[in-house]
């Protein structure tokens, strides 16, 4: 599958590398695990802070408003409308609300990619004790797609849940297409977003995703503890919710009127007082990448990708995929004799990246340059040296030991 021809050469956007200050002197390619916090987003906390402790204290009816608009905003970045999306603390949170609100029975099925992120896997995988079969998407060296996903669909089949991007390898799926067949199945169709929104294109309602999960804290560049999710209108009346609470009925306001109904919109998924803090931070983030476009990041982040997995072949390290195959994504991973000891190693001279399993993962976003990828891939040439030379002379040590 080859890239879409709208992800070109990189946009110029580095007049946005000054709202993150420690671009002065880091070189930062780790937003698949975190993403650091613009000006924007921590000046908009430190007003909301400053406003709780010395002006107006009892926020709760701009907060309540401020809570809609942002609901607006999510809405219209992954093509939803406010009413279909519900604030939540991690993707973990999010997934919880579909596993527990669906009425499971002995020998229904649930479709996972057995390397999926454990989000995924831990919060279904649960529900093997009361009978519910997991069919496992067999890895095909870091791929997968939606002919694996029809070949283990069943009558019992109740659930396909996938992340959009992998975690370890970056492949992006084609959801499209798959969202395509579990509607076409009548299977309910839930996707993790969280390595997906905010770098690549994502629409919910084109997709034909009944419901998704992100955590803001990686590439929508929120602060840690946010997210939300997407419950299409249709699943809502279909669930069985698990957990309610004052918030989550028509009018919370009608204190002890015990015949209320659950809220219509995604609303009934939030039980309580939420993250205000953190949710502010997370309006600042959006209003960032929603004034750039998706497009535009999607442009950079790939073109950054494939700049990263071409300039890695050049130095013979073996990729994950092959990047100029695959649909790409932010993510480009590598094999490494020792990743742990490498990333370490990086970060003393300031550059961060992650060891996950084999591998060493980049992943830039769109302030991110190709000098801030050619000094990682210096300072790691160095390191891969010196760790292999050490090897070495550990090895040649540990023979003439023996002969001793």
């Amino acid at each position: 599958m080859r890239t879409p021809n709208h992800l070109g050469k990189p946009a110029d956007l580095t007049a946005y590398r000054s709202l993150f200050p420690h671009t002065g002197d880091q070189v930062y390619l780790n937003h698949a695990a975190v993403s650091p916090l613009s000006v924007r987003v921590t000046t908009a906390i430190q007003d909301h802070l400053t406003q709780r402790s010395t002006g107006d204290i009892d926020v709760y009816p701009g907060f309540s408003r401020f809570i809609l608009s942002l609901k607006d905003k999510i809405g219209r970045f992954i093509g939803a409308t406010a009413a279909d999306i519900a604030l939540t603390s991690n993707t973990s949170d999010g997934l919880n609300i579909l596993a527990n609100a669906l009425k499971w029975k002995r020998g229904d099925r649930i479709i996972m990619y057995e390397r999926d992120f454990p989000s995924v896997t831990q919060t279904f995988s649960r529900f093997i004790r009361e009978g519910v079969v997991i069919d496992l998407i067999r890895d095909r060296s870091g791929r997968f797609d939606a002919d694996d996903i029809r070949r283990l669909i069943r009558p019992e089949t109740q659930l396909v849940c996938i992340s959009q991007v992998q975690f370890l390898t970056g492949l992006r799926l084609q959801i499209e297409e798959i969202g395509a067949l579990c509607h076409e199945k009548g299977i309910l169709f839930a996707v993790d977003g969280s390595q997906s929104a905010g770098a690549v294109t994502l629409d919910v309602k084109k997709m034909k995703i009944d419901f998704l999960a992100v955590g803001a804290q990686k590439w929508m560049m929120g602060p840690m503890g946010t997210g939300f999710v997407f419950a299409s209108e249709e699943l809502r009346t279909m669930l069985n919710q698990a957990y309610v609470g004052w918030l989550s009925v028509e009018n919370p306001w009608d204190l002890f009127n015990l015949n209320q109904r659950l809220a219509r919109d995604a609303r009934r998924y939030e039980t309580g007082t939420l993250n205000a803090i953190g949710l502010v931070g997370l309006g600042a983030a959006i209003d960032l990448l929603s004034e750039i476009g998706i497009h535009k990041i999607e442009s950079q982040v790939v073109g950054l990708a494939t700049y990263t997995s071409d300039r890695l072949l050049s130095l013979g390290y073996r990729t994950a995929l092959n990047y100029r195959d695959d649909l790409h994504s932010g993510i480009v991973s590598f094999i490494v004799q020792d990743p742990g000891t490498l990333s370490d190693q990086l970060k003393t001279e300031k550059i961060t990246i992650s060891a996950r399993e084999k591998y060493l993962r980049v992943s830039p976003h769109f302030y991110n340059t190709r000098d801030d990828i050619d000094r990682m891939l210096d300072a790691l040439k160095k390191a891969d040296a010196r760790l292999k030379y050490t090897k070495s002379q550990a090895a040649l040590s540990q023979i003439g030991g023996n002969r001793g």
